[in-house]
């Protein structure tokens, strides 16, 4: 897992040299990093995080079974963060309704509350 965050340590350092990887294109000067994965475009930086777990699957598949124990409670945490998510979510200034989260998540109001939901956490009527 440490390999990750010296991964990501990396992507997130500036270059000295102007020089990238070897065969690649050099790395994007801060500014522009900014902006390619600021907040407006969250596709590109939603792209990063894909190719960097199905980098860490294909780790663990090449024979580090060790690295599965980490793989695994990486997949914990993303839930804690959706749960947590989900729960700001419905709360004030945002109030949104298990059938909006649902919609979200393309699943019914039924299921999203089953899965997110915990007891007295219905914040409208009618939902």
């Amino acid at each position: 897992m440490q390999d990750c965050a010296v991964m990501a340590a990396r992507w997130r350092e500036p270059a000295d040299d102007g020089v990238g990887l070897p065969g690649r294109q050099p790395r994007l000067d801060a500014a522009r990093r900014r902006r390619r994965f600021g907040r407006d475009d969250p596709s590109e930086y939603l792209g990063f995080l894909h190719r960097a777990l199905r980098a860490y699957s294909g780790r663990v598949l090449a024979g580090d079974v060790d690295d599965l124990t980490q793989l695994i409670g990486l997949g914990a945490e993303v839930d804690r963060l959706i749960a947590a998510t989900i729960s700001a979510l419905r709360r004030p200034p945002y109030r949104l309704t298990w059938t909006q989260i649902g919609a979200a998540a393309g699943t019914t109001r039924q299921a999203a509350q089953q899965r997110y939901g915990r007891p007295g956490s219905v914040l409208t009527e009618g939902d």
